[in-house]
């Protein structure tokens, strides 16, 4: 269980997933928020700590998050 603040609030179980992307070469195991009852039509939510892990959108900068305009 971990307790969060923001979009959802409360304690919610913590799962180890998976995620493969073969176009990034991404293949890693990732933590992943258990949330009941989300709302209709939300598949999910990648969080900025997931995005840093990829070169391409914060400048080779795996602390930081951007996107070319």
């Amino acid at each position: 269980m971990v307790s969060v603040s923001g979009a959802y609030v409360g304690s919610y179980p913590l799962y180890v997933i998976r995620i493969q992307i073969p176009l990034l070469g991404f293949d890693d195991d990732v933590p992943a928020l258990g949330v009941p009852n989300p709302p209709k039509d939300l598949d999910g939510i990648a969080c900025f700590r997931f995005l840093n892990r990829f070169t391409y959108g914060n400048f080779g900068n795996s602390s930081e998050f951007g996107l070319e305009m």
